[in-house]
């Protein structure tokens, strides 16, 4: 094994159990704030919003990032630092649309295999991860959805996946540190629902990154699709009243009560299926923009100093760091889906 090699493999090691660590000390804390919490104040505490939020806000961003970053800039200096490029507003804009078309085409493929380890586990409600997330979003008040999802979130995870991964590995194969920012960001997510969007949008942040060495501009992107989700989608979903809509799909709908209730809900059906159909078209956009920007080469990779061509794969992944991650990250998607069945 040439020295490159060598050095590459103890690059994505370091950074594999870092990650890794990150996700188990918040895991542990938010153990520790949901067992501790309610037994000191009772279990009406766990009603309170500011007391769901605290559990995803105090572990993760406030306990479990600073060991990280801290162990991450002291044990993995970065020696050489990416170069600067500015990007002009149009090719901000574009992203935007490309990141649209990424979260569209993996949703719907999320959605399907999602749906296919539901059935595969025999369980009738969803095992995802996600849908308590949505739930939990769906109950919550927007001050704390902008707060979290929309810029605690992406400043962490393009710090963490980004920032911090790429700039120690990117050194050795810009196409591995894309390749691995993209897996490992999906895979942190621990459900089907956001694996394929989330593997792609990593993939492109990181390109994005590699090509800019400007982390706030793949913070910005992350920041513009979890408001667009967590903010005017569940804002609309909230204004809806999805109580109301349940209850009048239950009922006959020739009844009176039925189609005055439906009169009721047409501007709201109407705001939500015109705000779908927006989504939709920026999807397709994106697609589109996809298929040019490669037909156009736009997506090209270089060959740094320290490039490390075949068994690149094998000494990105096949080490003790990586496979900590790849333990922690597949124990989240056991636990997600396969407890279900064993209540069933």
């Amino acid at each position: 094994m040439n020295e490159n090699k060598k050095l590459m493999r103890k690059s994505y090691s370091g950074m594999g159990w870092k990650l890794a660590l990150f996700g188990v000390i918040a895991t542990l804390f938010q153990i520790a704030y949901g067992v501790g919490l309610p037994s000191v104040f009772g279990d009406a505490i766990t009603k309170n919003s500011l007391y769901i939020w605290g559990q995803m806000i105090l572990p993760m961003y406030m306990i479990a990032f600073p060991v990280t970053l801290l162990l991450a800039t002291q044990q993995q200096p970065v020696e050489d630092k990416l170069e600067k490029k500015k990007m002009s507003v149009g090719k901000f804009i574009i992203c935007l649309f490309i990141c649209a078309g990424i979260c569209g085409v993996g949703a719907i493929i999320g959605f399907f295999v999602n749906l296919l380890a539901v059935t595969l586990a025999n369980t009738q409600a969803s095992a995802s991860g996600a849908d308590m997330l949505v739930e939990m979003m769906v109950g919550s008040s927007p001050f704390w959805r902008i707060l979290t999802v929309g810029i605690l979130a992406p400043i962490i995870e393009e710090i963490l996946f980004r920032k911090l991964l790429v700039d120690r590995v990117v050194k050795y194969g810009e196409w591995m540190a894309i390749f691995s920012s993209g897996l490992m960001f999906g895979l942190f997510h621990g459900n089907f629902n956001q694996f394929f969007f989330a593997t792609g949008l990593g993939m492109f942040f990181a390109f994005i990154y590699i090509r800019t060495g400007k982390i706030w501009y793949t913070i910005l992107m992350h920041m513009a699709v979890n408001l667009t989700t967590s903010v005017i989608t569940v804002g609309i979903i909230q204004w809806m009243d999805m109580g109301q809509l349940m209850q009048m799909a239950t009922m006959d709908p020739n009844s009176k009560q039925a189609q005055v209730m439906a009169l009721e809900m047409l501007p709201k059906l109407l705001v939500f299926y015109g705000w779908v159909f927006v989504l939709l078209c920026f999807a397709i956009t994106g697609i589109v923009l996809i298929i040019v920007a490669f037909a156009k080469k736009k997506f090209y990779l270089t060959k740094p100093a320290a490039y490390v061509g075949r068994g690149s794969f094998i000494a990105a992944w096949c080490n003790i760091g990586m496979l900590l991650f790849l333990i922690y990250t597949i124990s989240n998607f056991v636990v997600n889906y396969l407890p279900l069945n064993l209540g069933a």
